[in-house]
């Protein structure tokens, strides 16, 4: 049985060193303004979990649920959401978003406004009916299959 966390014992988590919380369920806490370097969210769900304002690095949200969950403003950089479920998602304003890769990712009807993705990889990607004004795309590695 994953483990069902919030914030607090979230953070308490990080506090004790702890990397791994693929399976765990994080739906609908509020993370914003944390820094999550080297972390392992793979198959975890986190949909409506709160990454405003977070620094991102080096991360597995492999195979997740991030169902309407909110990036807005983060700072994203080496890490992988392959298969991830990014459905309704929010993406819009982030400062950064380099070196990430999305390869089978669902971004279906989420918001990629003011964003731009750098040397990233968004192979048989699906962004049907995603909202991108001012999103753009700068050395993307490879979109091939993409549903745009």
């Amino acid at each position: 049985m994953s483990k069902i966390f919030h914030r607090s014992l979230f953070e308490k988590a990080l506090e004790d060193g702890q990397k791994d919380f693929s399976k765990c369920t994080l739906s609908g806490i509020d993370l914003s303004g944390l820094t999550l370097d080297g972390l392992d969210f793979t198959g975890a769900m986190l949909a409506e979990t709160q990454f405003k304002n977070c620094i991102i690095k080096n991360c597995k949200f492999d195979g997740a649920c991030l169902f309407h969950a909110n990036f807005s403003n983060a700072d994203m950089t080496d890490s992988d959401f392959i298969n991830a479920n990014m459905s309704e998602a929010i993406f819009n304003s982030l400062k950064q978003a380099r070196d990430l890769n999305f390869s089978g990712g669902s971004f279906t009807s989420a918001k990629l406004s003011n964003s731009t993705f750098s040397f990233c990889t968004l192979d048989k990607c699906n962004l049907s009916n995603s909202k991108r004004d001012g999103f753009k795309q700068d050395n993307t590695r490879s979109s091939k299959g993409a549903i745009w």
